[in-house]
């Protein structure tokens, strides 16, 4: 008989081939991945073995864009950093024409691709950042290794972007920067007369030419305090090419400085040019020679910098406490003189008597920067402030209300145990006190005693203002701190660009919010800042989406006073209503629609992104909204989704699940108009339910039209007004009337009061003279801006003449005012004392002023024609068309309680849904 074997020896066969195999695996992995985690377990990091098996896991749903095609859209991207803002969409597309026809993106799957080597060390250098960040307590290891960690954002080409970009932006962290210091005219060098130029249009500022490779500008007699690191700031115009220039310290030192293209000669870049330079106590001078194109120099500017150093073993200040700050030269301490709560009351030095007046509470508002408040005002509301912003020596400092101007703000510096410098983040200067009288000055710092200050607690309250304090060595505060200093132009590029590796856009640093947005990203991330990108789709009252970042914090971060940390979205800044946001990941979300749809279900593209979180509730008011589907007929869906309207086209922006012909759509956005559809398997969308709309208090309208009943409607726009920086523009501007060429006997015909609608406008005049000329005159600041002016006799006419006024800015002339285009328009080459308009050929009595401020052509123009449409439950249904005869259309019966659109059928592509409240008015969605 046949002996079955013994099942322990089978276990122990089964484990001894078990522990071969792993041996084996362990011994020569199967992928780059995986040598990774076996380099990582043999040095003993656990966390990092962890950090590498989250790339892995997450790796098999990212890939890279390569090839040819590829390779030609970053050559055109890179090449835009060489040109100016009005020539770069022009080289974008000679750029792109060189592609070769039938070229195609290639694909490379990033799990198969990507080197143990570069892993290791990726891994390595974010680790690092990690552990070596002041704010290490405020991020857990699930956070570095979603927001930190990832070797990259979506699928661009693997690039080592973390050392790059932490070598250039690392600084920003270390030091601490001051807005302005001494200021060099270049007139003031004596230039060559044949080098000076006066701007075009006015005599705000002069500038001295350089010429390519010839011209030289020296500065001499450059009187520095102490020695030390300061930055340079050049104030320059150039051509429409990137251009460079030497700049020669002392004869000794020689600096490369690159010279960002500009679009005119009339224009300074956004951010002044800031090069660091090492100059001496004393004497300096600076050349500026040798460049490679023709430049013109306004200025230069001397401003001081200093190490960043609330983590000085020295600095012994507790933020938010009360303080006595005594003077080492005179032993007396800063005082309100005469304890005033006056505005403007003069800081002075006293011998310390225990007034509250000669207490101050410090406390951090920005980046090493503090508030200094006298605690004799109550909730410390006022601070100390260098008069009239001042940038000049022995400048006085006073008591003022305190709204976050840079003048209002001072760092106090360790300069030995116990002792401090109070530099202003204005002007760089500090605060001294005079030896010679009681006043208190700032001054350039030559470490003088009189400029050196012990503090001392004065009580032990502890005040923080919640609107304006920061948390030294927070997320949020490091945050804001980078972000405010970058150096990204943005721009809508006209180009579709696949992903850019994020050494492309260290490169060229321009671009729409796509680019700009990962340009942030990649800067906060290679600084150990957690970091991610959210965006809206487009969607309700608007065609264009937004993309901005956010940072990180863990859940329930406090500060010290208890209240909880906001995080910052950097980039955000939304007026309009929110459907959804959602946060690009590294990993994948396991509810993703892509991975809940069955096999064979067509989905819209968008939701197939299995990176995309739902995080709507953290920027605004949400609610869940049940919904009732029309039957599918004969073919069955597994999800609906919820549609905005979107450039002509419902849009779907969520989905759910159906059961039982009824779905829930979790988290949606209020003040908007939604639309329930199918996504059909030819990819189209299939409207299955009544629109309706969520009002702010969470209640659901629905807006199923109703035929039975009509209305009439006057209509004057067919998409909302959405330029509102131009709201206020004509208040108080002028239309008036003389006989003299010089206007020296105006007559004012109308005073235009409040905000400009973006309509035509006819003003009745009840003036019976006649006159020679005729004009509008803006409110000072307003540069006069108009888009359409004509002058309307008795006899309903329109009076000719000839175009006069001033001077218009960057080809917006007088004539734009009069050659019948709204969507051109005057605006005066400075913002006050500018006008535009008209000599008549003969002297005329004016009835009428017609006119149309600056608008976006979306109103109903004379002679186009239009095309009302509504929605009929199932689809458009046109209530006809019409000829413009006037600025507003008339359409009788129209059905109440329906959604409308309007066409013009002669010109313009925007449009946008709305419905009419019960006083008619039009309410856009």
């Amino acid at each position: 008989m046949k002996l079955k074997p013994n099942i322990l020896v089978i276990y122990s066969i089964s484990a001894l081939v078990l522990i071969t195999i792993l041996r084996v695996y362990l011994l020569h992995p199967k992928n780059e991945f995986d040598k990774v985690i076996q380099h990582y377990r043999q040095k003993g990091n656990n966390e990092k073995v962890e950090a590498a098996r989250f790339l892995k896991k997450n790796a098999r749903w990212h890939f890279s864009y390569t090839g040819e095609r590829y390779e030609a859209c970053r050559e055109a991207y890179i090449h835009l950093g060489d040109v100016s803002e009005s020539e770069r969409n022009e080289t974008m597309r000679k750029g792109l024409s060189s592609i070769k026809p039938g070229s195609v993106f290639r694909i490379e799957g990033d799990e198969d691709n990507i080197s143990a080597e570069f892993l290791i060390k990726h891994i390595d250098f974010a680790y690092d950042l990690w552990k070596n960040s002041r704010w290490l307590k405020d991020v857990n290891f699930e956070n570095f290794c979603e927001y930190i960690l990832p070797y990259k954002y979506s699928n661009e080409e693997v690039s080592d972007y973390l050392e790059e970009y932490n070598k250039i932006y690392s600084p920003l962290l270390e030091n601490i920067y001051f807005e302005g210091g001494v200021k060099y005219p270049a007139i003031d060098q004596n230039p060559d007369s044949s080098s000076i130029i006066k701007n075009r249009g006015n005599s705000y500022y002069t500038l001295v030419r350089l010429l390519p490779h010839s011209g030289s500008l020296t500065f001499k007699n450059i009187e520095i305090g102490q020695e030390g690191s300061k930055n340079l700031f050049i104030q320059y115009v150039n051509g429409n090419h990137k251009n460079t220039a030497s700049i020669i310290i002392n004869k000794r030192d020689t600096i490369k400085a690159d010279l960002k293209a500009l679009n005119s000669w009339y224009s300074f870049p956004n951010k002044r040019l800031k090069i660091p330079v090492h100059l001496v106590e004393g004497q300096n001078m600076i050349e500026i020679k040798d460049c490679q194109d023709t430049i013109a120099i306004e200025s230069i500017e001397i401003t001081p910098y200093e190490k960043y150093y609330l983590n000085d073993k020295n600095y012994k200040i507790t933020d938010g406490a009360n303080y006595i700050i005594t003077n080492l030269k005179n032993n007396e301490c800063l005082e309100i003189e005469n304890g005033s709560k006056d505005e403007g009351t003069p800081l002075i030095c006293g011998m310390y008597r225990g007034m509250n007046y000669q207490h101050f509470n410090i406390q951090n508002v920005s980046y090493a920067f503090f508030k200094i408040a006298p605690a004799h005002i109550d909730k410390y509301a006022d601070c100390l402030e260098v008069l009239s912003f001042s940038k000049e020596n022995k400048a006085g400092i006073v008591k003022c209300h305190y709204h976050k101007a840079p003048n209002q703000e001072w760092a106090i510096i360790p300069v030995a145990p116990g002792q401090y410098k109070i530099l202003n983040k204005w002007s760089g200067k500090s605060m001294e006190c005079l030896p010679d009288s009681k006043q208190v000055v700032q001054s350039e710092y030559k470490g003088l005693a009189s400029q050196i200050w012990t503090l001392k607690r004065s009580d032990n309250k502890i005040y923080f203002d919640k609107e304006f304090h920061s948390l030294p060595n927070s997320l949020s505060e490091v945050a804001d701190r980078i972000t405010k200093e970058l150096d990204f132009e943005w721009m809508e590029l006209t180009a579709n660009l696949p992903p850019l590796p994020a050494v492309d856009i260290l490169k060229t640093k321009t671009g729409s919010c796509v680019l700009e947005s990962r340009f942030k990203l990649y800067v906060l991330r290679s600084l150990g800042i957690p970091a991610a990108v959210d965006f809206y789709p487009p969607g309700p009252n608007s065609s264009t989406g937004h993309m901005w970042d956010s940072v990180i914090l863990n859940k329930n971060n406090k500060t010290n006073n208890g209240q909880v940390e906001q995080t910052p979205k950097i980039g955000y800044n939304n007026d309009i209503p929110i459907t959804k946001v959602f946060r690009t990941t590294f990993s994948t979300n396991p509810n993703s629609l892509g991975l809940d749809k069955d096999k064979n279900e067509m989905i819209p593209p968008f939701f197939s992104d299995v990176h995309l979180t739902d995080v709507t509730d953290e920027y605004c008011p949400t609610v869940d909204i049940p919904v009732d589907l029309f039957k599918a007929g004969h073919v069955t869906y597994k999800h609906a989704y919820l549609c905005v309207f979107d450039r002509g086209n419902w849009a779907p922006v969520w989905w759910s699940r159906i059961s039982k012909n009824r779905c829930l759509f979790p988290n949606m956005g209020l003040s908007v108009l939604y639309i329930p559809a199918y996504y059909t398997k030819s990819e189209n969308i299939q409207v299955c339910g009544y629109p309706f709309y969520i009002s702010n208090d969470s209640t659901i309208n629905k807006v199923i039209a109703c035929t039975d009943t009509t209305q009439t409607l006057v209509i004057k726009r067919k998409y909302p007004w959405r330029n509102n920086w131009l709201d206020g523009k004509m208040d108080n501007g002028q239309f008036q009337a003389a006989n003299k060429t010089d206007f020296s006997d105006a007559v004012t015909l109308y005073t235009f009061k409040g905000n400009a609608e973006p309509l035509f406008y006819n003003l009745p005049v009840s003036n019976r003279k006649k006159f020679k000329y005729a004009r509008y005159l803006g409110a000072n600041g307003s540069h006069s801006t108009l888009c359409e002016l004509s002058f309307i006799d008795e006899s309903g006419n329109e009076i000719q003449g000839t175009p006069i006024g001033t001077s218009g800015s960057f080809g917006n002339a007088i004539e734009k005012a009069f050659d019948k285009d709204i969507l051109t328009y005057f605006d005066g080459s400075a913002p006050d004392s500018t006008w535009v308009g008209l000599k008549f050929r003969n002297p005329a009595q004016i009835k009428t002023i017609r006119f149309i401020p600056r608008n976006d052509g979306n109103c109903i123009e004379i002679n186009d024609t239009y095309e009302l449409e509504y929605w009929n439950n199932k689809e458009w249904e046109s209530l006809g068309f019409q000829i413009a005869k006037t600025d507003s259309l008339i359409y009788n019966d129209c059905p109440v309680n329906a959604v409308f659109i309007l066409h013009n059928h002669t010109k313009g592509r925007e449009e946008r849904i709305f419905t009419i409240d019960k006083n008619g008015k039009q309410i856009w969605w």
